[in-house]
């Protein structure tokens, strides 16, 4: 089982892996946020986690040329304890 912290989502998004109820040597990837879970198939969950790192590179790629002022960085930080 691995969390994964998402303090937008509303709480950690736990990934883990089960058998599927209807036939125990059918392996799934199942992912539990809050508000919502879903079981994958193991090629179906390959294909999520590249789907998520390219949006993740695209959005760190548009995101640095995002600058915010030092004060404002300060202040979010404080926000986060």
């Amino acid at each position: 089982m691995t969390a994964v912290d998402a303090r937008f989502a509303g709480g950690p998004i736990i990934v883990d892996q089960r058998q599927a109820s209807y036939d125990v040597a059918t392996e799934l990837v199942t992912v539990s946020a809050p508000g919502w879970d879903t079981s994958l198939f193991p090629h179906e969950a390959r294909a999520l986690a590249a789907a998520l790192t390219a949006a993740a590179d695209e959005a760190e790629r548009r995101g640095t040329r995002l600058k915010r002022r030092r004060d404002v960085n300060v202040d979010l930080a404080a926000l986060d304890g």
